[in-house]
């Protein structure tokens, strides 16, 4: 039951809304002068962009100048990930993801002024990832601690999206996920009678409020969830293609995008042509940010699952 839960509740991955004037400071790269915010913001665009090794650049210098922000702890366990669905094979990604979670959330926790917004949301997101670890590793009691500690927090910031825009995307997945997967799995029922009721049409809209926003990452991460809520949750493809599309525009060295915008192309396209999957095939093949890994896992992951 657990696994069904992690599954349908856990939020995933994380967004800032605050943005700082510009600074130099000698051989530093750039925005790490600016601020926190400014450092994750560029290290998420580069991860979006596929410049893996351009983010851990950065991510280095980000965490000589703010080694206790928790923006630097996100920045790390997101660009881990993305290395873990880039280069499944290579288990060392793994074991640092899990590593890092784990201090991150035991400096957050030890900060002895009260948290803020950003170290509330950081939690949240950080005790999601631990469940799906938890989960993975089939320690289920540890899970249920996770997960508890994730949703006590989104607890407290439900209907708090106004004054912190970010909560459009924690908010939104928790609504939906609770309710779906309570009418899914009745046996999820008596469990989320536990937390507070969640309501699937009021979290597809906070998440495409977060589509609407000006805010980059939210609106990217708004628009990854809704296209695979629609694509592979309620199963409507016709629903999820637009948010395929924008994603595979705004981002076409993305391959885990271009992936899911191909997969739902062959579907909502009768005309579809195999062939078409050539430019992004070489785009993998010249991205210079990509290890000879990540590359050969995206070509066997194209040219296994999408087929005429």
């Amino acid at each position: 039951m657990i696994k069904k839960l992690s599954t349908y509740i856990i939020p995933f991955l994380f967004i800032v809304v605050s943005c700082c004037p510009k600074n130099t400071n000698g051989g530093i790269p750039v925005f790490s002068t600016l601020s926190p915010e400014k450092s994750y913001r560029e290290i998420q665009q580069h991860i979006y962009h596929f410049r893996f090794k351009k983010a851990t650049e950065e991510l280095k210098a980000a965490k000589q100048l703010f080694p206790s922000n928790s923006l630097t702890y996100l920045a790390e366990v997101n660009l881990l990930w993305w290395l873990i669905i880039t280069e499944p094979e290579n288990k060392n990604h793994l074991i640092n993801y899990q590593n890092t979670i784990d201090y991150a959330i035991g400096q957050i926790e030890q900060k002895k002024a009260l948290p803020g917004n950003i170290d509330e949301f950081a939690l949240m997101n950080l005790y999601a990832f631990r469940t799906r670890i938890d989960v993975g590793n089939g320690e289920y009691i540890k899970a249920v601690r996770s997960l508890s500690s994730c949703i006590g927090r989104i607890e407290k910031s439900l209907g708090h999206e106004n004054e912190f825009e970010a909560f459009c995307l924690t908010s939104g997945l928790y609504l939906f996920a609770t309710d779906y997967g309570s009418q899914k799995y009745p046996l999820l029922k008596l469990y989320t009678l536990l937390y507070p009721k969640g309501d699937q049409a009021k979290g597809l809209d906070l998440l495409a409020r977060g589509f609407q926003s000006d805010d980059s990452i939210l609106k990217v991460e708004s628009a990854y969830f809704l296209m695979r809520i629609y694509a592979h949750v309620t199963e409507q493809p016709y629903a999820a293609f637009p948010f395929a599309a924008w994603l595979s525009k705004n981002f076409p060295e993305n391959m885990i995008y271009q992936f899911y915008y191909y997969e739902l192309l062959q579907i909502v396209d009768p005309n579809f042509d195999i062939k078409s999957l050539q430019p992004t095939i070489t785009l993998i093949e010249q991205n210079q940010q990509l290890s000879p890994a990540q590359k050969c896992y995206f070509k066997k992951l194209f040219s296994v699952n999408l087929k005429n």
